[in-house]
Parts: structure tokens; C-alpha cells; sequence
């Protein structure tokens, strides 16, 4: 049987109602952080995946240009140097 000073004891070490209910508080602002944290940091992925995707285009874009540069070197005589 529990007598008085034990029932103490645990009111001490066990959390109350009122704890619970702030940690709870707690907990939805802690997700509520995060999920802002993941949107600003999946918009920052998408800006530094664009420009990897536009270089891409750019550098086959110069690839052709420059292969389209010697046909036509080659088919007018012209020596092309670096």
C-alpha cells in the first residue's frame, strides 16, 4: 500500500497534466519548424539544380556549334587554329 510520502515521491518524478499538454505545444511548434525547413531547403535544391540542367543544355548547345563551326571550315578550305 502506498502511504502519503511515497505518493509524493512519485508527483515529484511524474509528469502532470499540464506537462504533457506543453510538450505537446512544444512538439507542434517543433513540427511546424521543420516542415518550413524542408520547404526552404527542397526550393533550395530546385535553384541549384536548374542551373546544373541549363549548363547542360548550353554546353551540347556549344558542342554542336563547334562541330557546325569545322564542317564548314573544312568545306570552305579554311584552316581553323586554337
Amino acid at each position: 500500500m502506498l502511504d502519503e510520502q511515497d505518493i509524493k515521491r512519485l508527483t515529484e518524478v511524474l509528469a502532470t497534466k499540464q506537462d504533457v499538454q506543453e510538450i505537446q505545444v512544444r512538439l507542434e511548434r517543433l513540427v511546424e519548424t521543420v516542415a518550413g525547413l524542408v520547404t526552404v531547403v527542397a526550393g533550395l535544391v530546385r535553384r541549384v539544380e536548374m542551373p546544373n540542367e541549363e549548363y547542360l543544355v548550353i554546353k551540347e548547345r556549344d558542342s554542336r556549334h563547334e562541330r557546325w563551326i569545322k564542317e564548314i571550315a573544312e568545306k570552305v578550305g579554311v584552316t581553323l587554329t586554337v
